[in-house]
């Protein structure tokens, strides 16, 4: 199914004004009711969206996908709002929003929802789409853009509809230092190691370097709670400009493909207890990664 089919050009709104996330939901809400034949409370409605994105932490950056889930309502209300000016809606916002898609979600399109949703996240996740969709200045352009890209609702979901394509990367002959900086920056433990063609070479564990610098004596103790060294510490500092990515990087073991159904994801990532796996193709291209955050934020709280 295409995804300009399930749009309704009338529930493009454009030129679309507000500071914060409270302004530009309430507004969005007030043109979409009527036209839907819903009364609802919008406060508490606008509430209950930002109330869901403050607990789970939503962090957005270009494009804000605000939800509600309907009781007694049996369809998918999607709108789209384009901002006149790109706005900050939240302090944990990793950029400033230029697009809003918000869906009201019945009992029964959960599935669908979903779905709708994955297709927006994979087309919208090229920086290159959303300006073109920040661009259009009607809702008929916006669905002949999405016609003219060919972008459809797909039968099932897979890895490349939820991963995250802008993971950082880490070359073999950067320092542990420089890994160190790159795991702070990012909120990261686990980095991908790949070489000048972005080709996955290993995997790059915190957890994993720091136990290397861990006296094996103490690894073999059953209590180390009596212990206070900090040698450990002591020397991971004196040695981290030293030592390289490549001695202390070890195998991609687990790895999936752009096309693996998410299923199949989730049962990798719950058989191995991997909170990251990465996303490659056969030429073992690095094209993402796809987390246990990825599941829970746009499946599960999606």
């Amino acid at each position: 199914m295409k995804l300009s089919s399930v749009l309704n050009p009338e529930f493009v709104f454009t030129g679309l004004r507000g500071n914060s996330a409270q302004e530009i939901y309430s507004e969005m809400l007030r043109r979409m009711l009527p036209a839907m034949e819903l009364e609802g409370d919008i406060p508490g409605m606008v509430q209950e969206m930002t109330g869901r994105e403050d607990a789970i932490g939503v962090a957005y950056d270009g494009v804000a996908y605000p939800h509600l889930r309907l009781n007694g309502y049996e369809d998918l209300g999607l709108a789209v709002g384009i901002l006149a000016s790109p706005v900050k809606l939240r302090e944990s916002d990793m950029g400033d929003v230029k697009v809003v898609i918000l869906s009201l979600v019945g009992e029964k399109v959960g599935d669908f929802y979903l779905k709708t949703l994955a297709a927006f996240l994979r087309y919208l996740g090229n920086p290159v789409n959303l300006e073109r969709i920040a661009g259009c200045a009607s809702g008929e352009e916006l669905q002949s853009q999405l016609e003219w890209d060919g972008i459809r609702i797909k039968k099932n979901i897979t890895a490349e509809d939820l991963m995250d394509v802008n993971c950082p990367t880490i070359s073999p002959e950067k320092t542990l230092r420089e890994a160190f900086d790159l795991f702070t920056r990012a909120h990261l433990s686990t980095l991908p190691v790949v070489d000048a063609e972005n080709r996955l070479l290993g995997v790059l564990d915190a957890v994993n370097v720091i136990s290397k610098f861990i006296p094996e004596y103490v690894m073999m103790l059953p209590n180390a709670q009596f212990l206070e060294s900090f040698e450990t510490f002591e020397a991971l500092n004196r040695e981290e400009g030293t030592r390289l990515v490549k001695d202390f990087m070890r195998p991609a073991k687990l790895l999936i493909t752009p096309d693996t159904p998410l299923f199949h994801c989730t049962v990798e990532i719950c058989r191995h207890s991997a909170y990251t796996i990465f996303v490659t193709r056969e030429d073992k291209t690095l094209v993402g990664s796809l987390s246990v955050n990825n599941i829970i934020h746009r499946v599960l709280r999606g």
